[in-house]
């Protein structure tokens, strides 16, 4: 069934954010948390959208930052928890933080030794760790892989004084029985120290609410994993709270004959979509029936690869057409730039009461400010 949005009104290129949707996945997350007694975060990495996020509020326990600019966001617009995870604090930077967050997770030991007297004691501190584990093909996404940063081995702990968790993250949009066979080796390396713990936190990649993910696994594997070892078990899935929330509405500018045809559009990959490039993979256009005439869609930047793929379609393209493709909230406003001088795209929300309406506009002075 399509969306009832009216995406011919919206001025392109733009972000369309689906409220009924949001809520919708929420409200998921909250069935698992009321059967767990887990604790699920949103993290701002993956979407950081101020009003989406109050929204977070009266479902899920909170946000997890990864800097102090990500923080200060949380701690405009959210009454929940805020935890903290950096791969290298700042001493500066750091008593801002703590004076925001609820807990906070050192990325090494020598971070944690060199911090541990100053964070207050109101402040749950934790240490990532590293199992030398992953299942995840791309490497740019795998913070498990040879010489990683990220965490610690099990040799370095030398005692979890003042240490209330651990946090590990070595998913990428990932279902149950990945997370399953990680336990595993989580236990088989650093078990001797999960009695003493008061929380685990298993990151993000959790893709929850994805269709064909199967929650009531997950929920056994939860209260199985707190009971055994009478600690509480956070996720913070970013991609998993936002899918299919988001839509990206452009049109196209230009046709051309090359091999084959090649529709440019008013928007692109590397500026807008950057995990097109960087998974890499190509997002669904909305109401797409792989017809037979087919067009490779290109970027309006300078880029040669800024290409978003191929796709079929029932008629052939026009000049103006609108394009919209679907689920592309995760990782795109976050992330995108203002490379080649193209227009950042505007943000629409459609709310729960089927109005559409703008949210942020950007123009030049957008543009000019980044640049110096």
């Amino acid at each position: 069934m399509l969306k009832v949005i009216d995406f011919e009104s919206v001025k392109t290129p733009a972000y369309v954010l689906d409220e009924t949707q949001y809520i919708k996945n929420l409200t998921l997350l909250k069935s698992i948390e009321d059967r767990t007694g887990c604790q699920i975060l949103l993290a701002i990495k993956a979407f950081g959208n101020p009003h989406y996020l109050a929204l977070s509020n009266d479902y899920i326990s909170g946000i997890s930052a990864s800097s102090l600019h990500e923080t200060q966001l949380a701690h405009s617009v959210i009454t929940n928890d805020i935890h903290v995870y950096s791969p290298a604090f700042k001493a500066e930077e750091l008593a801002q933080i703590q004076s925001m967050a609820n807990h906070i997770i050192f990325n090494s030991w020598p971070q944690w030794m060199r911090y541990r007297d100053t964070v207050p004691s109101n402040v749950s501190c934790g240490l990532r760790i590293n199992p030398a584990y992953s299942e995840i093909d791309q490497p740019l996404y795998d913070p498990c892989r040879p010489r990683s940063r990220f965490g610690v081995h099990p040799e370095v702990i030398q005692s979890l004084d003042g240490l209330s968790g651990f946090h590990v993250h070595a998913l990428c949009e990932q279902h149950v029985d990945v997370l399953e066979r990680l336990w595993g080796h989580i236990e088989d390396q650093f078990g001797e120290w999960l009695p003493q713990l008061d929380w685990i936190n298993l990151g993000g990649g959790h893709l929850l609410t994805d269709p064909t993910y199967n929650i009531d696994r997950l929920v056994d594997f939860i209260n199985t994993v707190q009971d055994t070892y009478n600690l509480r078990v956070i996720l913070e899935p970013g991609t998993g709270v936002v899918v299919d929330v988001g839509y990206l509405v452009a049109s196209v500018v230009d046709i051309i004959e090359r091999d084959g045809l090649i529709a440019i559009l008013d928007t692109s990959a590397t500026a807008h979509v950057p995990d097109i490039l960087e998974m890499p993979y190509q997002p669904r256009i909305l109401g797409q029936s792989y017809g037979k005439y087919t067009y490779q869609l290109t970027g309006i930047t300078c880029l040669s690869g800024d290409i978003i793929g191929d796709y079929g379609f029932d008629r052939p393209l026009a000049i103006g057409d609108r394009v919209v493709f679907e689920d592309v909230a995760p990782y795109t406003m976050v992330k995108n730039t203002t490379f080649n001088g193209i227009a950042l795209p505007d943000i629409y929300n459609y709310s729960r009461d089927k109005t559409l309406s703008v949210m942020r506009t950007f123009d030049y002075t957008d543009f000019v400010r980044r640049l110096g």
